[in-house]
């Protein structure tokens, strides 16, 4: 499975959006206008962040966050030396500004409330919003494809797997590199420390928990829910080592998943959405596969080439059914899905 495609169900009304303008936005703000119909808190959210004393006052705090510990509140006057604020009157107004929302007072001092962690923890992990980037380097893995040799390369906040020698499974555009295989959302962070065999682990146990929380129905940004859509290419044609024309990828059929909160998404081809189902674990466990993400590059590595084996075909499309293949050796397993990826037989 992997994290590749953005799609948008959510729809805004004109009408609405002009009155909420006009009620809000008399002055012409831009950070309002620009919040749209958004619930208005994202463009509150956003003008807390628009001081410097507050970002301070955040950073502080983080710096004397210790998790697993009781403690770890600052006072009102060590947070302002720290900060080197304003006097205290108006650090307390800032105080007040983020109190509730992005920090909590607590009987040691103020601490960060979750929100605010995660706001820091953004920053961090997106090395101070720095744009690294990764040549395209060789790793010990094949092109499920053509058997060519594959190397990993970073851009744009995701790491990419590109086959060296044939078109891989989706388009070239601006978002997706020629060749590409597999994507994933990946910060800097990741980066720092690794083998290029270690950022591909990391990367595939990452996208695999995000893709089972959003199979489940929950967003694993936000929590929110999440809709499914099958998206089926009508007229797929894809030739040889090269993908469709109508569609631009290797797949006639993806599973697209986007939270209805905070509009993260994810896709996936069917026949890799079932390698967690309890059946196929079994099926594999049976004959001596431990079908599962472990420590090792090589069982990571083992995983994603027996997904590459299987086989999905569309039974029909009114109602939706998808059957999916699986051969090991001389013996199968196949599993019949609806729209929603639920398994209804299994064979």
């Amino acid at each position: 499975m992997c994290v590749l495609v953005s799609l948008s169900s959510v729809f805004i009304s004109i009408a609405a959006v002009h009155v909420h303008m006009t009620e809000r936005n008399p002055a012409g703000s831009p950070l309002e206008a620009a919040a749209g119909g958004t619930d208005p808190r994202a463009a509150e959210a956003f003008e807390l962040l628009a001081n410097e004393t507050r970002l301070a006052i955040l950073l502080a705090l983080w710096d004397a966050y210790e998790p697993f510990t009781s403690s770890g509140g600052v006072t009102f006057s060590e947070l302002r030396e720290r900060v080197g604020g304003p006097d205290s009157g108006q650090f307390n107004y800032h105080i007040g500004k983020l109190k509730g929302k992005l920090i909590r007072s607590t009987d040691e001092g103020y601490k960060l409330r979750p929100a605010g962690e995660k706001i820091i923890r953004a920053v961090i992990a997106g090395s101070g919003l720095e744009t690294p980037s990764l040549e395209p380097t060789e790793v010990a893995m094949s092109c499920p494809r053509c058997g060519a040799s594959t190397a990993i390369t970073y851009q744009s906040g995701r790491l990419f797997q590109l086959c060296t020698e044939c078109g891989g499974n989706f388009d070239e555009t601006d978002d997706l590199p020629q060749g590409t295989l597999y994507a994933w959302r990946f910060e800097p962070a990741g980066l720092v420390g690794r083998t290029p065999e270690e950022m591909y682990r990391a990367a595939s146990l990452g996208m695999i928990h995000r893709a089972l929380a959003l199979i489940d129905g929950v967003c694993p940004e936000c929590f929110g829910t999440v809709d499914t859509e099958v998206n089926i290419c009508e007229n797929h044609n894809p030739e040889d080592e090269d993908v469709c024309s109508n569609c631009g990828r290797q797949d006639e059929i993806l599973t697209l998943y986007e939270c209805s909160v905070c509009k993260y998404t994810g896709g996936a081809a069917p026949s890799d959405i079932v390698s967690q189902h309890p059946a196929v674990i079994a099926f594999y466990y049976d004959r001596g596969v431990d079908f599962q993400y472990d420590l090792d590059f090589r069982e990571v590595k083992r995983v994603v080439e027996l997904e590459a084996t299987h086989q999905q075909t569309l039974e029909s499309t009114d109602p939706v059914r998808i059957n999916v293949t699986i051969q090991y050796e001389d013996e199968g397993l196949a599993l019949l899905l609806d729209e929603e990826m639920n398994v209804l037989e299994v064979n």
